[in-house]
């Protein structure tokens, strides 16, 4: 993705070191918003861990929000590029799909434990920048409407796919099976008492379980595969 006008007035370092400066930023950047919040958040933390002095960090951000909605981007886009034109390819049968894209959100959740922090931090203030966020990350797939994916959804309910129903819920099903056991993960923990390993040997057949659970409760049957 071309960078946006969330960075600064320079484009990069003059010693072609600009990309990699960004990138310490940028993971110095995660793991204290995680950690913190955007509240609770100091660009000179941010600064000292990623090994820059603050007027460097505001050579490549502007500003903190700046900084925050384009780390957010960088780990959104990763996930957002493959599940949204996943449901557009007709090449794939609809159980192809749906199973695919349980698989990009469970990899991504498995490989990035602190977007459970980074979520929850922003869900909990409101969501205050996840608007402008999606609107950066719907502009960076050239092509795609949003409108296109509901539909085709409704395509694949109206073909006898998927049972029938809103797709709204539909997309939601795939939203809550997948998210909610990496956001409820210490209450979770708690629960059951898991040791060191546990819960993610448990995660490591969360697609498997999913699929059962689609296989009989979601999927009408009707589509060959």
């Amino acid at each position: 993705m071309q960078r946006s006008d969330t960075s600064g007035p320079h484009s990069g370092d003059e010693d072609g070191r600009g990309s990699d400066t960004r990138s310490r930023i940028l993971e110095a950047a995660t793991i204290h918003f995680a950690d913190k919040g955007f509240d609770g958040a100091r660009t000179q933390t941010i600064a000292d861990e990623a090994g820059v002095n603050r007027a460097m960090l505001y050579y490549h951000f502007r500003d903190k929000e700046h900084l925050y909605r384009e780390m957010l981007t960088s780990h959104f886009q990763v996930i957002f590029r493959q599940v949204f034109p996943t449901f557009l390819q007709l090449d794939l049968g609809a159980r192809e799909r749906v199973l695919t894209i349980v698989g990009v959100y469970l990899g991504f959740l498995r490989k990035n434990p602190q977007i459970r922090s980074l979520l929850l931090y922003e869900l909990a203030a409101g969501g205050p920048h996840l608007s402008e966020v999606f609107d950066t990350l719907l502009a960076s797939v050239p092509g795609l409407e949003l409108e296109q994916v509901f539909e085709q959804i409704g395509t694949m309910m109206g073909a006898g796919a998927v049972r029938p129903g809103d797709p709204r819920q539909f997309f939601l099903h795939i939203l809550s099976l997948t998210i909610f056991p990496f956001a409820a993960r210490p209450l979770l923990e708690s629960i059951w008492k898991l040791g060191p390993g546990e819960y993610d040997t448990l995660m490591a057949g969360r697609h498997d379980a999913i699929a059962d659970l689609f296989d009989h409760g979601l999927f009408s049957g009707k589509e060959a595969s």
